[in-house]
């Protein structure tokens, strides 16, 4: 079946200028010449690849066409875009920097938290008390909260260390350790975000979904199956709350709402040890806290952070050293190797279905 007929309307002048692209990009001078594909002429790579990809989004924009509530075009794009990430070179200005990463974070997890943050060159600071949190977060570049081992007080303590961060202009990084599984972790989570400014907004993916208003039940600390589109749930938050949402899981989703990245660092050893993703929450406060684009250094950290897991999972021969060789490995990453072995995609659109596989 040919698509609608407005279809033979609309894709000839789009035909065009995605053959322009695709076969005349090496030599612009050469686009009121005769139809030849100047990389193609020259069996060169460059223009195999361009040649392949003007046919892909050609197929993209048929299905488009027919199917216009899916945005193919993206799922091509999405695709494609692997990206030059900086994450060596934030990497290395975290080192450069130590920043003071103040946490009032889950107590199982807080040692493994204060070591991953150490490790990567920063220095952690872990005050609870309320009477002193709002005095730590002032002197500290970032600020970690986790609801993990959650209690009302603790999360007075919270708001008063939050509250110093916003007025100091400080990022604050709120993971949603466990939302969806009890109505206390809800609400307190809802008010943290409506009293004070978050600044990335951090969980799996059902426990982000609940966060979202989604009727879904997290058991315990472990996510749970959510229905629909990840990336789009990411996004529509992120546009919502004004804040930059990380969703981790076998691909991490980052987005402040406009630029949206794909990380596919990591290893599935990371889901069998307590506290990775409280792990990971302290690791994007360490990039953070020296870089200003808030999506580009979540994106980094979970990317330098998968990278240590891949080289770690290697070498482990179960969980538990796994863990022990996860820290050596982040404290062994470089800037270069950083760099070589992230995984990271940005996403022009939210075509994103299908399963990936168990969430840590």
């Amino acid at each position: 079946m040919f698509p609608p007929s407005c279809f033979l309307c609309a894709v000839p002048k789009r035909l065009y200028g995605i053959l322009t692209q695709a076969f005349f990009v090496n030599n612009p001078n050469r686009r009121h010449q005769p139809f030849q594909p100047s990389g193609l002429e020259r069996g060169s790579t460059y223009g195999h690849r361009q040649f392949a990809f003007g046919v892909l989004r050609i197929i993209a924009i048929i299905r488009t066409e027919a199917h216009p509530e899916t945005d193919a075009v993206a799922f091509i794009e999405r695709r494609k875009m692997k990206i030059k990430i900086i994450a060596g070179t934030l990497l290395a200005r975290v080192r450069a920097e130590s920043p003071i990463v103040h946490h009032l974070t889950n107590w199982v997890t807080i040692y493994d938290c204060a070591s991953v943050t150490k490790t990567l060159g920063a220095s952690p600071v872990m005050a609870h008390a309320p009477e002193e949190a709002a005095a730590m977060a002032g002197i500290a570049s970032a600020l970690v909260l986790n609801i993990g081992t959650l209690t009302v007080d603790f999360v007075v303590a919270m708001k008063l260390a939050a509250k110093s961060a916003n007025k100091k202009g400080i990022p604050v990084l709120l993971d949603v350790c466990g939302a969806g599984a009890t109505r206390l972790r809800d609400q307190k989570s809802l008010e943290l975000l409506n009293e004070v400014r978050i600044d990335i907004l951090k969980g799996n993916v059902s426990e982000v979904a609940r966060i979202a208003g989604k009727a879904v039940r997290t058991r315990g600390v472990d996510a749970t199956c959510v229905e629909g589109d990840r990336v789009a749930l990411a996004v529509k938050l992120a546009r919502e709350r004004k804040c930059t949402v990380v969703i981790t899981g076998p691909e991490d989703v980052v987005t402040d709402g406009t630029v949206t990245y794909l990380i596919r660092n990591g290893h599935a050893l990371m889901s069998g040890v307590v506290g990775t993703g409280c792990m990971a929450a302290s690791v994007i406060g360490a990039f953070a806290a020296v870089e200003k684009d808030l999506a580009l250094a979540a994106a980094s950290g979970l990317a330098c952070f998968g990278i240590a897991a891949e080289r770690a999972a290697a070498l482990a021969q179960g969980p538990a050293s796994f863990k022990e060789k996860l820290i050596d490995n982040l404290y062994r990453l470089d800037p270069k190797t950083a760099g070589r072995f992230q995984k990271v995609y940005r996403a022009s659109g939210t075509f994103c279905q299908g399963k990936r596989g168990t969430d840590r």
